[in-house]
C-alpha cells in the first residue's frame, strides 16, 4: 500500500483505493506493507470487512480482509520469512483459515511479502511458504497472494510451482501486460501475484487501476482473480 514516499499522503489516495475496491468488490483482500490506519480506513469504507492480522499495528504489516458475512474465521496466523528482518511487520507471511457460512466450505488464504533485495532471502521465503503448505495436517484448498518482489521467471517463484500436490498456478495470464507490474525507474516489472493450488478453477483476473486523472492508490497496481473450487 505505499505507506510513505514516493507516494503521496493516504489521504490523497485512500478514497481512490476505496472507489476502485468498491466497483469488485472482493470477498478476499490481501495487504502489504500497509498500516494499520490504511487497513482499517478500507475496512470502513467497504464495509462489512474484518482485518486478520498478526503483528505490530504500530508498524507496516500484511493484513487480511475477508467478507464477515460471507466467510467465518476458524484459525489464523503469521511465520517470518526472516529471522532477521528490520521492519516490522513485513517479510512475513500472514494466513487465515476461512469457512463459507452457506456451503461450510474451508479454504486457506496466505498473504506474502518478501525481500525485495535478497535472491537468497526469496529463495528462503518461497521454501519456508512450500514446506508450511506442504506440512499442514488438512491440505485445504489455498490461495498466495502478495509481492514476491521478482518476474515469474525468477528461481524463488519457480520454487512454488515445483510441487506437483499443490500444483499451484498463476492466476493471471504471463503476457507482457505492463498494467499488473510495479513502476521502477521509469521500468515495468512484475512483482505481485495470486497463486491457487490445483483445488480452484481460474474464472478471470484483471488489474484495477486509478480513474482518469486520479491519484493512484498506491505504487503497485491491484491484481484480482475470481476463483471456483473444482467439483470432488
Amino acid at each position: 500500500m505505499c505507506p510513505g514516499t514516493p507516494c503521496r499522503p493516504w489521504s490523497e489516495r485512500g478514497p481512490e483505493a476505496v472507489r476502485l475496491l468498491q466497483e469488485r468488490r472482493p470477498n478476499v483482500i490481501g495487504l502489504q506493507e500497509a498500516s494499520y490506519r490504511q487497513a482499517t480506513d478500507l475496512a470502513s469504507g467497504l464495509g462489512g470487512l474484518e482485518i486478520h492480522r498478526e503483528g505490530d499495528p504500530r508498524g507496516e504489516f500484511v493484513p487480511i480482509l475477508f467478507d464477515k458475512e460471507r466467510f467465518s474465521r476458524v484459525a489464523g496466523g503469521a511465520f517470518w520469512f526472516a529471522e532477521d528482518s528490520g521492519w516490522v511487520g513485513t517479510r512475513r507471511c500472514n494466513w487465515v483459515r476461512l469457512e463459507d457460512r452457506q456451503s461450510r466450505g474451508r479454504f486457506e488464504f496466505y498473504n506474502c511479502h518478501w525481500d525485495n533485495e535478497s535472491v537468497p532471502g526469496r529463495e528462503r521465503a518461497a521454501r519456508t511458504l512450500l514446506r508450511h503448505l506442504l506440512e499442514r495436517p488438512d491440505p485445504l484448498p489455498a490461495i498466495v497472494a502478495g509481492d514476491l518482489n521478482g518476474p515469474w521467471s525468477d528461481g524463488p517463484i519457480r520454487i512454488l510451482e515445483s510441487d506437483p500436490t499443490l500444483a499451484l498456478q498463476d492466476a493471471l495470464p504471463r503476457t507482457a501486460d505492463d498494467a499488473r507490474w510495479l513502476q521502477a525507474e521509469q521500468r515495468w516489472q512484475r512483482v505481485d501475484y495470486i497463486l491457487a493450488t490445483r483445488h480452484w478453477r481460474v474464472l478471470g483476473s484483471s488489474v484495477l487501476q486509478a480513474h482518469g486523472g486520479a491519484v493512484p492508490p498506491s505504487d503497485h497496481r491491484p491484481v484480482l482473480a475470481t476463483l471456483e473450487l473444482r467439483s470432488g
